[in-house]
């Protein structure tokens, strides 16, 4: 398993160290790519965000999964991040899983219909935790 540096996106200050999202990547084979979200999926967030993971969908896998276990704060900024992936990735063929949902993300989700658009695992392995 490889890790690609993580891309990181400062706080309203521009605080370098102080960091409001996290994109990390780890790489599980040849074809499979699991991208850990942290922090904020916010306006500000987004444009980033959407570019760092669709970098890794352009990589030249088949399966991405997005863990968002460590998401903070999900708003709508947040959804059309995750519904723009998952228009990328249909049309790169590339399965998109998202994994490990905190409560205000599948709350987002069930609210605006979007749960049906997305396969949602338990865990970035599919299976459920311990």
């Amino acid at each position: 398993m490889s890790a690609d540096r993580p891309e990181h996106g400062p706080d309203q200050a521009g605080d370098p160290v102080s960091r409001r999202w996290m994109v990390s990547a780890d790489h599980v084979g040849d074809r499979r790519a699991v991208c850990r979200i942290a922090g904020e999926m916010d306006f500000d967030a987004s444009a980033p965000l959407s570019a760092a993971l669709e970098k890794v969908l352009g990589s030249g896998v088949e399966v991405l999964i997005v863990d968002l276990s460590g998401v903070e704060f999900f708003d709508s900024s947040g959804l059309n991040v995750l519904l723009g992936l998952g228009n990328a990735a249909r049309t790169a063929a590339v399965e998109l899983r998202l994994a490990s949902l905190p409560a205000q993300v599948a709350r987002v989700l069930d609210l605006t219909g979007a749960a049906d658009v997305f396969q949602i695992d338990p865990s970035p392995d599919g299976k459920a935790p311990a």
